[in-house]
């Protein structure tokens, strides 16, 4: 019996200490909102659920070295329509939007804004990827970081060029099936027509089209030949995957060697034929050289001559 008097008590003062801690923690949080209240040009206050403010404009800021309208640090804002939630940077005061999440997706802004997914390592010294768009030409850069030093793995300018140092597809035996030889690619090859002409830039402005003159093919001409290079795009607009034309140039120019070798074994028997009828030729000459020596005919003006004497005699 009383050890459950004394077990009850026990609860009681358990109970009793929670609750005071309670207490506490709000009165801790009010005056955190009455301070906010006082200090800040927004109005405000935390609440206990979680944590969490409210207000014409509601924030939660980090400072560090300094006070009211000195403060160094982070705020995290909502706008009062409640569409923008914005992270900024605090300087001595002043704030500048770095990051905002709004109805377009998400927006970095600095400058030289990026994105950066490290690990292993202390500051400077990170490994890991970082996208982030270069001041000087607005491109924007895929970077490799190795022991803090960025190198650049991939660069798409503003007029959409493509820049990397190196580029590969897949293309293991082990992820293809039904292979076969390709054929008739010389006879296609012959069939494209090259061309130079310029973008339309005026016309299409927001494809970043260049107004240098250019080269390549007509999309709807490759696909009467070859349609496996052309493709559609969600808006209709077709493509020529260019790097495909490798395939056909290979085996076009190896169609190309077996006409050759094929001509040239048969030119090389000709030559040989040739040959024969030549060394025939140069043994009659031989033989007929041998009778006139005989017959004592040195040449053809000596035949003459031979024949003059007969008559004669």
């Amino acid at each position: 019996m009383l050890g459950r008097i004394k077990k009850k008590e026990r609860s009681k003062g358990l109970l009793l200490f929670k609750v005071k801690v309670i207490f506490a923690i709000m009165i801790i949080l009010g005056n955190l909102s009455a301070i906010m209240a006082q200090t800040s040009p927004y109005e405000g206050k935390f609440e206990a659920y979680g944590l969490v403010s409210y207000g014409s404009y509601p924030y939660l800021g980090l400072y560090t070295n300094g006070g009211y309208n000195n403060e160094n640090g982070w705020q995290l804002m909502v706008s009062p329509d409640g569409n923008l939630l914005s992270f900024r940077s605090i300087k001595n005061g002043q704030s500048e939007d770095r990051i905002e999440i709004n109805s377009n997706g998400l927006i970095i802004k600095n400058n030289y804004p990026m994105i950066s997914l490290l690990t292993n390592g202390l500051a400077g010294h990170e490994d890991g990827w970082r996208l982030g768009v270069s001041p000087g030409d607005d491109s924007l850069r895929f970077r490799y970081v190795n022991n803090g030093l960025a190198i650049d793995c991939g660069v798409i300018d503003k007029n959409g060029f493509f820049q990397a140092i190196r580029f590969g597809c897949y293309s293991d035996a082990r992820l293809k099936r039904d292979i076969l030889p390709y054929q008739g690619a010389l006879q296609q090859i012959i069939r494209l027509s090259g061309i130079t002409y310029f973008w339309k830039a005026e016309q299409f402005k927001n494809w970043a089209f260049g107004k240098e003159k250019q080269i390549g093919f007509i999309a709807q001409e490759v696909e009467n030949v070859i349609p496996e290079l052309v493709s559609r795009d969600s808006r209709g607009y077709k493509l020529v995957s260019y790097d495909k034309l490798a395939v056909l140039l290979v085996e076009a120019l190896k169609e190309l060697k077996n006409e050759s070798d094929s001509r040239i074994d048969t030119l090389e028997k000709e030559n040989e034929q040739l040959k024969e009828k030549i060394e025939l030729l140069e043994s009659v000459n031989s033989r007929i050289a041998r009778i006139e020596k005989t017959l004592g005919i040195k040449d053809d003006l000596n035949v003459g001559m031979l024949t003059k004497n007969s008559s004669k005699k």
